[in-house]
């Protein structure tokens, strides 16, 4: 089954269309085969549009075209803030003795609420990734305790970009548990897991070979899309726009019987976001980031993302978290030895 969490109110249909559109293809270059994933489109693409608030000439347009609109409407597709069941983070570490270009940091300021923190990479790089960790775990409510892995900062790091977001609802009503029952796996291999039912009217739509409802969240704003291809040799991703024709479709009375499940994803993204169509951020000769700085060629060093969802009885509880380094252009990552 594919499942996914939004809006039961939509988003801007103007805003989310390019978003549609780069959550596809970032899925299918993800789960190219059936098997279980986890992540967070939104947090990888406000990543990605805080580095283009930054980018210029060729990069620039890579990555406009990749995100499907201008940046900032990023930012706006989702209702966050302190006391919704939705909270998300956006903040960048900077190199301290660089001078940073003001129109750029008030863009990441204006559109992202992203502070900068001044940080010193080339004194002590694992310290700076520790901090960024921290700040990952107290936004993800602990989800999310080591985004930055030993060694993926150095001392050629000049700036990391990050977002994180936690999502934790209980359910409009509860499900029940009915202990463990046999569920296939991608594979074909029949297992015994813990399981949930229940029934009520829910959103029911069926069509383009798939069938799908939703378990709504309480208070209305946001619900759990299921989605099950009617043949159930069928792999491969659901088109986004699913999703949004089972939460407009009228109800019915629904039984819904689904596993509990916890999963956690994670994945260094750069190989695949060049494969989607931005080469050249990732490039150290041709990257073009001169709307953040003057003083060094910068490019996109490195791009990960890690995600997990945990759904049971009660509710759901989510979390994601994306970070973007960048890294000085010719800046060597370890001393040259010369031994005579």
């Amino acid at each position: 089954p594919a499942s996914g969490t939004t809006t039961a109110s939509g988003a801007d249909a103007g805003a989310s269309a390019g978003f549609d559109a780069f959550c596809d293809a970032l899925m299918a270059r993800l789960a190219p085969a059936p098997g279980d994933l986890v992540l967070s489109p939104w947090s990888i693409a406000t990543v990605l549009a805080m580095v283009r608030e930054g980018a210029a000439g060729t990069t620039a347009d890579e990555l406009t075209a990749v995100l499907g609109g201008p940046p900032p409407a990023l930012a706006r597709l989702l209702p966050t803030g302190a006391g919704s069941a939705l909270e998300a983070g956006n903040a960048l570490w900077g190199q301290r003795d660089l001078t940073w270009k003001q129109p750029f940091l008030d863009r990441l300021a204006d559109s992202f609420d992203a502070p900068l923190h001044q940080s010193d990479f080339r004194a002590d790089p694992d310290a700076v990734r520790r901090e960024i960790n921290a700040w990952v775990e107290d936004r993800t409510k602990g989800k999310i305790p080591e985004l930055l892995s030993a060694g993926m900062l150095d001392v050629s790091t000049r700036l990391v970009l990050v977002n994180a977001v936690h999502f934790a609802a209980p359910w409009h009503e509860p499900l029940a548990e009915l202990g463990p029952r046999p569920f296939t796996t991608a594979a074909g291999r029949r297992v015994e897991v813990p399981t949930l039912a229940g029934t009520t009217l829910r959103p029911w739509w069926s069509g383009d070979g798939v069938s799908g409802s939703a378990i709504t969240c309480e208070g209305g704003e946001y619900a759990l899309v299921l989605v099950l291809p009617d043949d159930a040799a069928s792999g491969g991703p659901v088109p986004v726009a699913t999703f949004a024709r089972v939460l407009s479709a009228d109800p019915a009375l629904v039984a819904v019987q689904l596993p509990a499940w916890t999963l956690r994803f994670r994945q260094e993204l750069s190989a695949v976001l060049r494969q989607l169509g931005i080469p050249t951020a990732f490039d150290p000769r041709a990257a073009d980031f001169s709307g953040m700085t003057d003083q060094e060629k910068l490019f996109l060093d490195f791009v990960v993302h890690e995600a997990t969802v945990e759904v049971n009885a009660k509710g759901i509880e989510a979390a994601a978290a994306t970070a973007g380094g960048m890294a000085a252009a010719g800046a060597p990552t370890e001393p040259r030895s010369l031994v005579l």
